[in-house]
């Protein structure tokens, strides 16, 4: 219905009928366009947001990876003792003989680094300070024994049945201890 079709209400000349419908329709266009600005920029808003919340979530993901990788990898691990056939090597002391096999080993580096030869006996550790304590083995308190293996020196606990394996024995030259069961 037009101004012009209708009478004006008393008091009111028809222009200012007219007048009022027209900024009456300029403030509805005007809070049109600003409902239309206000959800294009709740969709920016909504998309800026998505889009740093994925950066970041790419960048926990990317810190938590490298962390993985330099500290779970076995590539990035010195094993402890190599296992044939071992489920639980926790049991019987297994795990603190080991310990003591890498302190003979260390011990068999520094002899080898100054004479160029590996000692014969463990015997040979102590009396020149590169073994400051008898180490023997924790369960039987004896110590470990050198032997010849396919030409190689190795070093092998007493009494490996008390750890609940067949053998325990470290290369004099290589490789972490081994367990065999």
């Amino acid at each position: 219905m037009h101004a012009q079709d209708r009478k004006p209400p008393r008091g009111q000349t028809e222009a200012n009928v007219i007048i009022q419908e027209f900024y009456q329709k300029k403030a509805e266009e005007r809070q049109a366009q600003k409902d239309f600005e206000n959800k294009k920029n709740t969709k920016n808003r909504i998309r800026k947001f998505l889009s740093r919340l994925g950066i970041f979530i790419i960048v926990i993901l990317s810190v938590r990876l490298v962390v993985v990788v330099l500290t779970e990898s076995p590539l990035m691990k010195k094993p402890d003792y190599w296992v044939v056939g071992v489920k639980d090597t926790s049991s019987y002391k297994i795990t603190e003989c080991i310990s003591r096999m890498w302190k003979i080993r260390s011990a068999m580096d520094s002899y080898y680094q100054k004479k160029s030869t590996y000692p014969s006996e463990i015997e040979d550790l102590y009396g020149q300070g590169f073994l400051s304590e008898k180490v023997v083995c924790p369960v039987s308190g004896k110590k470990y024994i050198f032997k010849q293996i396919n030409n190689t020196l190795v070093f092998c606990c007493p009494n490996p049945v008390l750890h609940n394996v067949k053998e325990l024995w470290a290369h004099v030259n290589s490789g972490p201890p081994a367990v065999e069961r």
